[in-house]
C-alpha cells in the first residue's frame, strides 16, 4: 500500500462520501429508521381512536330495523351472519344506514328490530350492543407497539451520530494524521483460518518522551494484509496520539495511486442514494395511508 504524502492531504469528494455515508452504522441507521417511523405510523393508525369517544354519556340509544341478513365463512374469521340495519338519528331526523358482521348463530332476523347505540355528534358511528370492541386493548398493543418502535427510531439516530462523528474523525485523519513507523508489532490469530485475531502494537509519537501501546481486535481477512516480516506504519493526530490506527489495514477499501495520493470511485455516490431512498419509503406510505388501497395496510 502507497504511503500517503506530507499534511495537509487531498481528499476527494469521492472519499469524503464513503467515509460519511459509507459504512455500516450509517446505512443501518436510515433503513432502521424509516423502518421504525412506518411501524411508529401504523401502530398510531391501528386502534380506533374515535371509539374513545363511544362513552355512555356521548351515545344515544334508538330502535333499528334489519334490512339484511347474509351468512358468511371463513377461515380467518370464522362463520357468522352479515346485518346491514337502518335507523332515524335523533338529531334532525337523519336516516343512516351500516353494516355489521357478527360471528356465531344469527342473532336477528330480516325485518326484525334491534336496539343501536350512535355517537351523538357523529350518527354514523353506530354499532350493535354485541359489537363493543375491546378498544383498550388495542389501544395498549399499539402503544407497546409505538413506544418499542420509538426505542429503535431513537437507536437508529444513535448509530447515524457515531457515524457520522468516525467518518469525520477519519477525514481528519486522512487530511492532517501523521505517519510513522512501528517500533513493536505483534500478531496473534488463535487458530490459522480463526474468523478473527489481534494486533499489539507500540510507537512513540513524534515530541512524545513516552511510547503508546495498543492492542486492536481484528478480522483474519484483514490481519492477512499485513506482512509480520514488512515495516508497518501507524497514522495519528498529534493531539490524539492514543487513538492511532495501523495505516497498513486502511488498504482493504482506501484507494491510492503509485504517488500516494488518495483516488476515489464514483460508485461510492451510491452511498448519498440511502438517505433519500429510505425517507421516500416512509412518506410513500404516509400519503398512501389515505387510499382506498390502504386498507390492506
Amino acid at each position: 500500500m502507497p504511503i500517503p504524502p506530507a499534511p495537509p492531504r487531498f481528499l476527494p469528494l469521492s472519499i469524503r462520501v464513503r467515509l460519511l455515508w459509507g459504512d455500516f452504522l450509517h446505512q443501518f441507521g436510515w433503513w432502521c429508521l424509516s423502518a421504525s417511523l412506518i411501524m411508529i405510523l401504523v401502530c398510531l393508525r391501528a386502534p380506533d381512536w374515535e371509539e374513545f369517544q363511544m362513552t355512555p354519556e356521548n351515545m344515544q340509544t334508538v330502535t333499528a330495523r334489519i334490512i339484511s341478513v347474509k351468512p358468511y365463512s371463513s377461515t380467518k374469521h370464522g362463520s357468522g351472519f352479515t346485518y346491514v340495519y337502518r335507523f332515524e338519528s335523533q338529531s334532525g331526523g337523519e336516516r343512516v344506514e351500516a353494516t355489521v358482521s357478527l360471528g356465531g348463530e344469527q342473532r336477528y332476523k330480516q325485518g326484525g328490530t334491534a336496539q343501536v347505540e350512535y355517537l351523538r355528534e357523529n350518527p354514523l358511528r353506530s354499532r350493535l350492543p354485541e359489537e363493543r370492541s375491546t378498544i383498550w386493548i388495542w389501544v395498549s398493543l399499539s402503544a407497546l407497539g409505538g413506544l418499542l418502535f420509538l426505542a429503535l427510531a431513537l437507536f437508529s439516530l444513535f448509530c447515524l451520530v457515531i457515524s457520522w462523528h468516525d467518518g469525520q474523525y477519519r477525514i481528519r485523519l486522512l487530511q492532517l494524521g501523521l505517519l510513522q513507523v512501528l517500533e513493536e508489532v505483534d500478531f496473534h490469530w488463535p487458530e490459522p483460518r480463526g474468523p478473527a485475531g489481534h494486533v499489539s502494537y507500540r510507537f512513540t509519537p513524534f515530541n512524545a518522551e513516552q511510547p503508546i501501546s495498543r492492542r486492536e481486535v481484528l478480522d483474519h481477512s484483514v490481519l492477512n494484509k499485513i506482512s509480520p516480516d514488512a515495516a508497518c506504519h501507524v497514522i495519528y493526530l498529534a493531539e490524539e496520539p492514543e487513538k492511532a490506527q495501523i495505516w497498513e489495514l486502511w488498504g482493504h477499501w482506501l484507494k491510492q495511486d503509485s504517488n500516494g495520493a488518495f483516488r476515489g470511485h464514483m460508485a461510492y455516490f451510491l452511498y448519498l442514494l440511502t438517505p433519500p431512498v429510505a425517507l421516500a419509503l416512509f412518506l410513500l406510505l404516509y400519503f398512501f395511508q389515505d387510499t382506498p388501497a390502504s386498507r390492506f395496510f
